[in-house]
């Protein structure tokens, strides 16, 4: 599971992030192949197995050629299957050498500010479920890129093209920027990332919330004019934006323990509850922030310094289970002079100078520990 996992940001790095450092739209990357390109390549022996796993035949399954694809399901017992995995590593490489050679399809080069945020929150995941730091690059660069060229005096552009921001964003664009920025907080722990998505939040909030029936529109106040201004809570191809906005609402709030984030979330989530009643399926992301909401995150607050063996210890420990549910805050045992200590740092020390992690919730912490197993205990 984790080389497909791989294998996915491995493509979207070769395929989609462009050398301007932002994703693009899509790929028509599209490759077919006959067996007998296969054998050329790999030799008679191994592009049998090949083939067999990657249900290669004479036939084809489409238009006479081979989309390579595991959809077959060969089940194998582990051992075996990490065998035959050790076979087929080496040969992708090889096939993979042999298609670069081919004269490469066309890529949509069209850039949303909304799916490049997806992106970067995915591959900031990535990062912190494999460790490889081409992924956090790939984020910042990225991000920077959207800064720099999607928004413009918090005004948030739905596309950039030659440089320059294009066509008023939509709630969705706005929503999932000021998501990856917080995400991009919680993995290098830099506050200029925290003030972005404070102030991206801040002009979504001023230009989508209806401030008669509570909620966010679809389109800001100064769209050009519509017979109607949607307000959806039911996601779509991807996760509908006043959930994504709910979400961005209560994580600033964890951070920063500021009342307007948590009540402005609590008031979507009754704008959008008969929704969420009638609709769970087509409703999952709201229902997901109101999860956290119910629930209540666990805040985890590791007090070290970036690179430091324990300090990453901690935070591997945090990373490897799964808390959907979770706020990481990394701050220096020494705070920066001249910089505002978060709400959520207040109290929180190192003990004898070690690195020290803390887990709270419902305003109650746990007491600090200074080893990653205590820390998985807590968790």
């Amino acid at each position: 599971m984790d080389d497909s996992l791989q294998d996915c940001f491995v493509f979207g790095h070769r395929f989609l992030f462009s050398p301007e450092g932002h994703f693009c739209f899509a790929s028509d990357y599209y490759f077919v192949w006959e067996p007998g390109e296969i054998a050329a390549v790999l030799g008679a022996e191994t592009a049998e197995e090949f083939c067999r796993y990657y249900g290669v035949t004479e036939s084809g399954n489409f238009e006479g050629k081979n989309v390579l694809n595991r959809l077959g399901g060969v089940q194998l017992e582990p051992e075996a299957q990490e065998k035959i995995e050790s076979l087929l590593r080496p040969a992708r490489l090889k096939l993979l050498a042999a298609r670069e050679q081919r004269v490469k399809p066309q890529r949509d080069d069209n850039i949303l500010t909304s799916w490049n945020g997806m992106m970067v929150s995915a591959y900031l995941d990535a990062y912190h479920a494999f460790g490889v730091p081409a992924y956090l690059a790939a984020a910042e660069q990225a991000l920077t890129f959207l800064l720099d060229y999607a928004v413009e005096n918090g005004r948030v552009y739905r596309t950039v093209r030659g440089g320059k921001g294009r066509l008023n964003g939509y709630l969705d664009d706005a929503a999932c920027l000021a998501s990856a920025l917080l995400d991009a907080f919680e993995a290098t722990s830099h506050r200029w990332y925290l003030e972005q998505a404070r102030e991206v939040t801040e002009h979504l909030l001023e230009r989508y919330w209806d401030e008669t029936a509570g909620g966010c529109f679809y389109t800001s106040n100064d769209h050009e004019a519509l017979l109607h201004r949607m307000k959806s809570g039911t996601d779509s191809a991807i996760p509908s934006g006043n959930a994504t906005v709910a979400m961005v609402l209560l994580r600033l709030f964890s951070f920063t323990k500021e009342q307007r984030y948590y009540d402005r979330a609590e008031h979507l989530f009754r704008v959008f509850r008969s929704v969420m009643e009638h609709n769970a399926y087509g409703s999952s992301a709201m229902l997901c922030a109101l999860d956290w909401y119910l629930r209540t995150p666990q805040e985890i607050v590791v007090v070290g310094t970036r690179g430091d063996v324990t300090t990453e210890s901690f935070l591997s420990t945090v990373h490897q289970r799964y808390l959907p549910n979770r706020a990481v805050l990394v701050v220096e045992a020494t705070r920066r002079a001249g910089e505002s200590e978060l709400a959520l740092a207040v109290g929180k020390t190192s003990v004898d100078g070690q690195p020290t992690a803390y887990v709270c919730q419902r305003q109650a912490c746990s007491p600090p520990v200074t080893e990653s197993h205590r820390l998985d205990l807590l968790l």
